[in-house]
Parts: structure tokens; C-alpha cells; sequence
């Protein structure tokens, strides 16, 4: 994964989308960065054709950062370092919903978690 997780001095969530059978390939360090205390990692298993139809969004969310990978997408938000775990857990719990409702193509959804996101942020 990115060399920017390694950063001890800030804390991340991240949202994988990753094709099942690619996951294999990836899965050491899939498991390394889930371990890692200033990581919250949610994996979505999911068709290529989601991976590439979020490569396709334009996303304007603060802190974020995207992929570049096309076998598999994550978008990760950088907070700050003395952020509460359960702060933590509503963001990765509302980015994910969020990514998952444009996956789905449902604007209500992506509507009322972006707003979510917004002010978790």
C-alpha cells in the first residue's frame, strides 16, 4: 500500500475496493496495513466494474487521497493524530456508506453521508 500510512503522526481511514480475486495478491498487505494502530481499513470485496466506475468520480472531500492503482481502489481521509477511536469509527463508518451509496448509485444515500462526512470532518 502507500507509503503515506506509514506516518505514525497522523491517523487514517481507509476504504478498500478490491476485486475477490485479486485480493489474494494483496493480502499480506491488505492484513499489514488493517494491523497498523493509526489505520481504520474497511475492505469491500467487489466486481472490477465498481473499482472502475470510482475511478471515475470526482471526489472533493478534506484530506482525502485516492489511489492509483486499477486493480483495486481505496480513498483514505488523513485526521488529525489526537482524534478519539470512536470519532474515528463514525468517519470510517460514514465514508464507507458513503462510497458503497455512489457504488449503488443512490443519490439520497450519497447525499446525507457526504453531508455525514462533511461534518465528522
Amino acid at each position: 500500500m502507500h507509503p503515506i500510512f506509514h506516518d505514525p503522526k497522523k491517523k487514517f481511514v481507509i476504504t478498500l475496493f478490491i476485486q475477490e480475486e485479486d485480493f489474494a495478491q494483496h493480502k499480506k498487505d491488505i492484513e499489514t496495513l488493517g494491523k497498523q494502530k493509526n489505520v481504520k481499513l474497511v475492505v469491500q470485496p467487489c466486481p472490477f466494474e465498481a473499482v472502475e466506475f470510482l475511478y471515475r468520480v470526482d471526489f472533493n472531500l478534506k484530506g482525502q487521497t485516492n489511489s492509483f492503482d486499477k486493480s483495486y481502489f481505496w480513498q483514505s481521509l488523513t485526521l488529525k493524530n489526537d482524534i478519539a477511536d470512536q470519532e474515528m469509527q463514525k468517519i470510517s463508518d460514514a465514508h464507507y456508506a458513503y462510497l458503497v451509496a455512489i457504488v449503488q448509485n443512490d443519490a439520497l444515500g450519497v447525499e446525507k453521508y457526504a453531508g455525514e462526512l462533511q461534518s465528522l470532518l
